[in-house]
């Protein structure tokens, strides 16, 4: 008897040995590709997932790709045409978050000596303008809450102006005046690429090799593109692109506490002090509240959030990882339903931490939904080519001022791009209506030769500002005209032009869905065209 005793408690003893172990083996990591799953074996019900599908697509978001994991499979990945899981796309200031993750890595190493260090420590020797007590006693942690009063708008265009001019782009951001914090947050772009140079002078190295190596590679992120200033800054407030499955990465070693595949490479209490697993950790929590880089979207999710819906939400409760990434087409901003759609009916999915009986028919119903989403729209027929738009076939336009064919000012852009974004001249052709040529002839004497599809169908054009779909329609009634979208596929943006004869002359109207901004210019006939 007292050797079955002991023989028993011996096995008991060893089960709880090996428990988590067998736990921490279960867990699934995605060293070359997400896996997939169906949601039952997940623990999801698959026709509320349709039905969350659905109500997502009636919001008309504007959404590009919609990839929802949970225990590290892919259960949902919508990629609306043209758009695919290898798309590289904008992350806007969702690149904050990955800021965020640096800084606690650089916290972890030491480099960075606590959040009460102050942010001038980085900067011996320097001389700086406008350096008052707030300055002095701003912190490591202000900077990373955005309680750095910087005097700036958001985009901080002067500052950017003055970095842009100036060998060292960090001293600008320096010498901006600086008022009394712990008065909420004071949300400008610069705070987070002032975090990155701190880095840099600390390192003595560029930081997007620092970066490179302590969190990209090391979760396989290889593929991705984020933009540096002259000084090889990495832009912190926006410019990193990723494919929407290495964005769920991110989102993946948040969920698993910093680690990734037996390596910690941020630790959890970062983490969880990131985030605000605990409100009091973040000044400024509220209903809506903001950590360190990271957003709190109560009840169940903390989210990276980038301008024009640019979402990597984690739910640790769900075990969710969701990436939503939009083009930016409604300036009305209908992308803030994401966070409600996550919270009330996403959430509605998960009903079991155990798989679920199959539902092969609505997950075959799912996977169709799925593929006539990532195809082409069905051509409609196209409307006859207005007599009166005929005469203006092949006619060569100069604008009386450029049009600058992108939301920043001109040298932001020409920063961005590598090359100017002010179109000259424009020439429209109708051969046919289905399609419709547009030729923008820009500055340094590049022409963008842009097919237009007439027939509902966007047709897809390689430029040097990356790979573009355009789309269009005449102008109803009366007007003599035509409107078209174009989507910078990858930029989170899209744009309108349209095109409408006044008095004589091609008035012009632009106009960006991501910023909700435009302007209107006149174009005249050149001569001989």
């Amino acid at each position: 008897m007292q050797r079955s005793f002991t023989f028993v408690l011996l096995l008991v003893v060893l089960f709880a040995c090996i428990g988590p172990l067998a736990a921490q083996d279960a867990v699934v990591w995605p060293t070359t590709e997400w896996p997939t799953s169906t949601p039952e074996e997940q623990g999801m019900d698959s026709a509320r997932l349709l039905e969350f599908l659905s109500r997502v697509e009636e919001r008309n978001l504007g959404l590009d790709n919609l990839t929802v994991i949970r225990n590290g499979h892919v259960v949902l990945d919508a990629n609306w045409y043209p758009y695919t899981p290898d798309t590289p796309h904008q992350l806007y200031s969702a690149t904050k978050s990955v800021v965020s993750l640096l800084a606690g890595i650089a916290l972890d190493q030491g480099i960075i000596e606590s959040l009460d260090q102050p942010i001038l420590d980085f900067f011996p020797g320097r001389t700086i303008a406008n350096l008052n007590d707030e300055k002095l006693a701003a912190t490591v942690g202000d900077v990373l809450t955005m309680n750095y009063w910087l005097a700036c708008l958001n985009n901080g265009e002067a500052t950017y102006e003055a970095m842009h001019n100036a060998p060292d782009t960090i001293q600008p951001i320096l010498d901006v005046p600086v008022g009394v914090p712990g008065m909420g947050i004071n949300y400008c772009d610069l705070t987070p690429h002032l975090m990155l140079g701190a880095l840099q002078e600390s390192l003595g190295r560029p930081v997007l090799e620092y970066a490179h190596e302590n969190l990209l590679q090391p979760m396989g992120i290889t593929d991705y593109i984020w933009r540096a200033d002259s000084a090889g800054v990495p832009f912190g407030g926006y410019d990193l692109y990723l494919t929407p499955h290495d964005a769920a990465r991110i989102g993946y070693l948040a969920l698993r506490n910093g680690d990734w595949n037996g390596q910690q490479i941020v630790s959890p209490e970062w983490i969880e002090t990131s985030t605000c697993a605990d409100p009091a950790q973040c000044p400024f929590y509220d209903s809506q509240g903001y950590g360190y880089y990271w957003w709190m979207l109560p009840p169940d999710f903390y989210s990276a959030i980038g301008l024009a819906g640019q979402y990597i939400a984690v739910s640790p409760d769900h075990g969710l990882v969701v990436i939503a990434l939009t083009n930016g087409r409604e300036g009305t901003k209908p992308y803030s339903w994401i966070p409600y759609l996550l919270n009330q009916d996403l959430v509605g999915t998960v009903v079991s931490d155990e798989p679920l009986p199959a539902n092969p028919e609505v997950v075959a119903e799912l996977d169709a939904r799925l593929e006539s989403i990532a195809n082409p729209p069905a051509p409609q027929t196209a409307a006859p080519i207005p007599e009166a738009v005929m005469a203006l076939s092949g006619v060569t336009y100069g604008f009386e001022e450029p049009l600058q064919l992108w939301p920043e000012p001109a040298f932001m852009a020409e920063e961005r791009f590598g090359f100017p974004m002010g179109a000259e001249r424009f020439t429209l052709t109708f051969d046919a209506e289905e399609e419709a040529t547009l030729d923008l002839a820009f500055s340094d004497g590049y022409t963008a030769s842009l097919t237009i599809g007439l027939d509902g169908v966007p047709r897809l054009n390689d430029t040097r500002f990356g790979p573009l779909a355009a789309s269009g329609s005449w102008l109803p009634g009366a007007q003599v005209g035509l409107t078209m979208d174009l989507d910078f596929i990858g930029q989170g943006d899209t744009q309108t032009l349209t095109f409408r004869m006044s008095n004589g002359r091609m008035r012009v109207i632009w106009h960006d869905g991501a910023l909700g901004v435009g302007e209107s210019t006149y174009a005249q006939p050149e001569p001989g065209s």
